[in-house]
């Protein structure tokens, strides 16, 4: 499998599993009312999932270089700073989703997210957006602009403040993973990342969530599905998001993003009938946004169209070359006379120099015009040439 390929599909299953956990998150929360206390706990639940399986998976593999590879300049830094926006990019994104529902929460937020991260790689690794990007992005904020306004919903202007910040703190936090990861800077491994990414994160939301409920053991409603969301919408697609960028540029990972607000809309139609009509109209143009970048429609369109241009090129070309070979045949028996005279030249000075012996050689001046002067064609010199070859 080709490196572009595995990105693809690294891509691919992280936004899918994104999706679901935030459709998992509206479908839990629910059954329950969303309050801040909760949403924190639920937080912390998910942070300690992911930092758990990845310090098990770090030491069964042996790996303990992790300090060291820590003291690189810049790591540390970078490190700190992941792990604090790491646990309130999961506050901000399951207060949302218990405020507004997934549906519009995703719309926000990843509504968002792919303008972002394409900003941060092209300022953080100097990445190119090609067409495609561009013409996907534009089909992609058609499609989010129908979504916004056939939904007739009234955000606060407050939450819709707090709505901006995930977004935002993502695009950086994958950008600052792909620097740990980057062989040539940290040159983390996948478990190492999870673990800086995390650690800072379980203890201020731990902090957060027992000053706020006033209890040091977390309140967790119902531990196997916040366990199972934990696991299948966090752990497994960061994996995946490590490994994509591991591979891939940040342009990649935002042309994907795309499809994260239509499948989260998709996937809460049943809760939400209002949508079916039109707002679906604009769930499938943000899902051809991917179509387009992936397949690169644009340059593809764009290299026929300069394929036909040389293509018509070439045709007139050999149209306006056509008569000129046409007169080949004609000028060919005129090549033909100039070969038999300068072969009938030599043969007289050969026979020449045989019946009177040593001549003087012409001077060089004399010789160079000699040999520039055109030699003239008659019949005689033809019929000599004939006669030289039946004598030999």
């Amino acid at each position: 499998m080709s490196r572009e390929s595995k990105a693809t599909l690294t891509f691919a299953g992280f936004a899918l599993l994104l999706a679901f956990r935030d459709i998992a998150t509206e479908l839990f929360l629910s059954t329950q009312t969303a309050t801040k206390e909760k949403t924190l706990w639920l937080s912390f639940a998910v942070c300690g999932t992911i930092l758990t399986l990845s310090c098990i998976r770090l030491l069964a593999s042996g790996q303990f270089g992790l300090l060291k590879k820590l003291k690189t300049p810049g790591a540390l830094r970078r490190a700190m700073t992941l792990g604090l926006l790491s646990g309130g990019i999961y506050f901000g994104i399951f207060f949302i989703i218990g405020q507004l529902g997934a549906g519009v929460a995703a719309l926000v937020d990843a509504g968002l997210i792919p303008l972002a991260t394409a900003t941060v790689g092209a300022l953080m690794f100097k990445e190119k957006l090609s067409t495609d990007f561009y013409g996907a992005f534009l089909v992609y904020l058609l499609g989010i602009t129908i979504l916004m306004l056939t939904r007739n919903e009234y955000i606060p202007l407050w939450l819709l403040g707090i709505a901006v910040l995930p977004p935002v703190a993502s695009a950086l936090s994958d950008g600052f993973t792909k620097w740990l990861l980057d062989e040539k800077n940290a040159a983390l491994t996948r478990d190492e990342l999870l673990i800086v990414r995390f650690s800072p994160a379980v203890i201020v939301l731990y902090a957060l969530a027992s000053a706020t409920s006033n209890s040091l053991v977390p309140q967790i409603d119902d531990p196997l599905k916040t366990l199972a969301v934990a696991v299948a919408g966090g752990w497994v697609p960061l994996m995946l998001l490590c490994t994509g960028l591991g591979i891939a540029g940040m342009k990649k990972l935002a042309a994907w993003e795309f499809t994260i607000p239509a499948i989260a809309f998709l996937g809460t139609l049943h809760r939400h009938p209002e949508n079916v009509g039109v707002p679906m109209v604009g769930a499938l143009l943000i899902l051809s946004g991917i179509v387009i970048s992936e397949w690169k429609l644009i340059s593809r369109h764009k290299m026929r169209k300069t394929g036909a241009k040389l293509e018509g090129a070439g045709t007139k070309q050999v149209s306006e070359a056509r008569p000129a070979r046409d007169r080949g045949p004609v000028a060919e028996p005129a090549r033909e006379l100039v070969t038999l005279a300068s072969v009938a030249g030599q043969s007289n000075g050969t026979r020449e120099g045989a019946g009177a012996g040593p001549r003087r050689a012409p001077s060089t001046a004399n010789g160079a015009r000699a040999a520039t002067r055109p030699q003239a064609v008659t019949p005689n010199s033809v019929t000599a040439v004939q006669h030289s070859t039946l004598v030999e």
